[in-house]
């Protein structure tokens, strides 16, 4: 039953934004409840237990903690900038006039949804029995990865705004920093945290489950929105970032040059 309800409530609040845009359309405001939606998840789940215990505690204090930095960067991010995203307005533009009612299922269910899935890792820890083996191994992991994850990403969204700030019309792309090793850091970082979030889950439950939202966020973060992101940065800044895109990894922070050099021993010989 708590299931059903976290999705339901997950549902209705992405309909309610759906609401909210109709007047801006600015579908960007769906962002804004990425980070607070998982903390609404938890906090459902806490209410129903009753009662916490100290590691499902800590747990949804990483939540807490993670959600309220994204949600503060997103909102004053979507607060600060008129116009739509670039991922929207693609998507707009290809809709044409029945974009404002499609846009419901499309983008704002869907991520609804996607939420859902993700948030596999709260389903278990915070409804489950404490029937894991309690490794501390994996607790430590677990705590070591979404650390570290927060870091990276909390880094590579400050140069990112910084750069945007002062060079948004220069036609240049943003190389250094987190930048220089991995196209997407933000989205590494993203991925650490939630890996880190599933296996501190598996740790208390024993639920091998607990990492499939690790895992659907990583391949819509890989291959969804990372290459819709470069899509754009290349029409926008064709010369500056087919340049960067070559000589730079895509995901896994890596030095340029051991970038370079491993994806020039795998490219075929002309």
């Amino acid at each position: 039953m708590a299931l059903i309800l976290t999705l339901m409530v997950t549902i209705a609040a992405f309909s309610v934004l759906w609401a909210l845009h109709l007047p801006t359309k600015n579908a960007g405001v769906v962002d804004t409840y990425w980070g607070a939606g998982f903390v609404v998840i938890g906090t459902i789940y806490a209410l129903r237990a009753g009662q916490l215990s100290f590691l499902q505690f800590v747990f949804l204090g990483m939540i807490v903690i993670w959600a309220l930095r994204l949600s503060v960067y997103l909102i004053k991010r979507f607060a600060t900038h008129s116009n739509e995203d670039p991922r929207y307005g693609a998507m707009r533009a290809r809709g044409g006039a029945s974009f404002w009612w499609t846009s419901l299922p499309m983008v704002f269910i869907l991520q609804a949804l996607v939420m859902w899935i993700i948030a596999t890792p709260l389903h278990t820890a915070l409804i489950l029995p404490a029937n894991g083996t309690g490794s501390s191994l994996l607790l430590g992991t677990g705590i070591v990865l979404f650390c570290v994850g927060l870091a990276i990403e909390t880094l590579a969204d400050h140069q990112l705004a910084r750069f945007k700030s002062a060079n948004l019309e220069s036609g240049e792309v943003l190389r250094s920093g987190m930048w220089g090793w991995s196209r997407h850091p933000n989205y590494f970082g993203e991925a650490l945290i939630w890996w880190g979030l599933g296996l501190f889950a598996l740790a208390l439950t024993g639920a091998l489950i607990s990492l499939l939202g690790p895992l659907i966020l990583t391949v819509v973060l890989v291959g969804i929105t990372g290459r819709i992101t470069d899509e754009h940065m290349q029409t926008a800044r064709p010369t500056a970032f087919s340049k960067y895109k070559q000589e730079t990894s895509s995901f896994v922070p890596l030095p340029p040059s051991f970038y370079q050099k491993i994806t020039k021993k795998s490219r075929p010989v002309s």
